[in-house]
């Protein structure tokens, strides 16, 4: 009977967690045996009626048993797991219009999201959530099209030119609710599913600017396009120097004048890091530093065209570019320093924040500030040949790329033609490819199917 007591003292002791030095072994036995299957219940009555000299010896071998069994089965598991893959589809039930994000997760490439949850009662590889809401909080995979919203910690003189500093680029996106969507796709992963669709908010990306008071919101005004395929090695790299270095982020106050040449400190030379290409000489062409400049440039006009913003200085090139067709064929602009400048005016009554950056071969020119409610129509492009002209445009040369740029603010409207001449004229394959071109209407179409 004493003995019997002394075992049941033992039990409450290994179930109370008060583990006495001479019992440890019999609770470390215990502890891993007690909730184990049925299977092993000859494990535990050999433990249990053994409990003499040779208990230690017992427990240890009933738990190198158990740790082999666990984590040959925790293996397997990872193996199943390293071996899936998840689709996951997201869309904005309240604007069907809206192309779905789609983006794949597998497991093989992102081992860290495996854990081990270890216990001396079990072994299991687990998807950390934590690890992947994480992941998707910082847009970690490829096709998941996160919203980005750009804070501004301060705008900073940079020579000639303001700059808002500590910025991201603002995108337009899909807000996730990291840690519910990362609850969600672990799941899916774990039951071996496919394809998974969530539902998340379409959001339109934004700024914010410091200001003595509460920081300032700006919205998307605009956005310029322009492609640079087929440009060489040196040009590409002058287009992504100038739109990553000098024209993101760049800050114009609300009744001043945004200068291109400004942006650049020029003189462009090779020891400031530009490279050398062919560029538009007076009919010809000639190697100069900075070719390609103007790529940023013609993208630049083209968003403040779009913002409705006042043109204050701009020339086309003397030649036609093929790289400027797409995205606005006749909307182009040359710079050149102390010859050609690109120049407008901020004429709202807030701020504007010009941010740019590279997607495939696009220069994309996105421009912020706050809405004043103007609008603007595009008609064209207009050529020689074409049919229907309106009259206010003069008679085109062959030469020559019309359009029609209106702008209506208020009561107030103004139109303004925008002609284009190139000295040796253009492909006649031009004139074909745009001849039912329908203006600002098709721009608008294409940059929504491209952003």
């Amino acid at each position: 009977m004493k003995k019997r007591n002394s075992h049941k003292n033992k039990l409450k002791l290994c179930h109370t967690g008060h583990i006495l030095l001479l019992s440890s072994a019999f609770c470390l036995a215990f502890t891993i045996l007690v909730s184990l299957q049925q299977s092993r219940q000859n494990e535990l009555d050999l433990i249990e009626t053994n409990c003499g000299g040779s208990c230690h010896m017992a427990a240890s071998r009933a738990e190198e048993r158990v740790q082999h069994a666990l984590l040959a089965e925790a293996t397997a598991r990872r193996a199943l797991l390293m071996s899936s893959a998840l689709q996951v589809t997201v869309s904005d039930s309240t604007k069907p219009a809206v192309p779905a994000a789609q983006w794949t997760i597998r497991l093989k490439d992102h081992p860290e999201l495996l854990t081990l949850g270890a216990s001396w009662l079990s072994a299991e590889y687990v998807i950390d959530t934590n690890i992947l809401a994480a992941k998707i909080s910082t847009a970690a995979f490829e096709g998941q099209h996160s919203v980005i919203i750009a804070e501004g910690a301060a705008v900073q003189n940079d020579k000639k030119v303001l700059r808002l500093t500590g910025t991201k680029v603002a995108r337009d996106g899909y807000l996730y609710d990291p840690e519910d969507t990362a609850k969600k796709i672990a799941r899916a992963l774990s039951k071996g599913e496919a394809n998974i669709t969530i539902d998340a908010p379409y959001t339109i990306g934004f700024v914010t600017v410091p200001t003595d008071s509460d920081p300032l919101t700006l919205q998307l005004l605009s956005t310029g396009l322009s492609n640079f395929s087929d440009s060489t090695a040196d040009r590409e790299w002058n287009i992504f120097k100038a739109t990553n270095e000098k024209l993101n982020n760049v800050y114009v106050p609300a009744g001043e004048i945004f200068s291109f040449l400004d942006i650049l400190d020029v003189p462009i030379t090779l020891n400031k890091g530009w490279r050398e290409g062919l560029g538009l000489f007076g009919g010809g062409t000639a190697m100069t530093a900075g070719a390609g400049i103007c790529q940023v440039a013609t993208t630049v006009y083209r968003a403040a065209l779009l913002a409705g913003f006042p043109i204050a200085e701009k020339r086309n090139h003397s030649m036609w570019v093929d790289h400027y067709e797409q995205y606005g064929v006749g909307l182009d602009a040359t710079v050149f320093p102390k010859f050609h400048d690109l120049r407008f005016t901020n004429d709202t009554s807030a701020p504007i924040l010009i941010q740019s950056f590279i997607r495939d071969k696009d220069v994309v020119v996105n421009i912020y500030g706050v809405s004043d409610g103007r609008t603007v129509t595009l008609e064209g492009p207009y050529f020689n040949a074409s049919e229907k002209k309106p009259d206010s445009l003069k008679r085109l040369a062959k030469n020559q790329i019309g359009w029609m740029y209106h702008v209506k603010s208020g009561e107030k409207n103004k139109t303004t033609p925008l002609i284009s001449t190139y000295s040796k004229g253009f492909p006649r394959k031009v004139v074909s490819d745009y001849a039912d071109f329908r203006g600002i209407n098709v721009l608008t179409e294409t940059l929504k199917k491209h952003l």
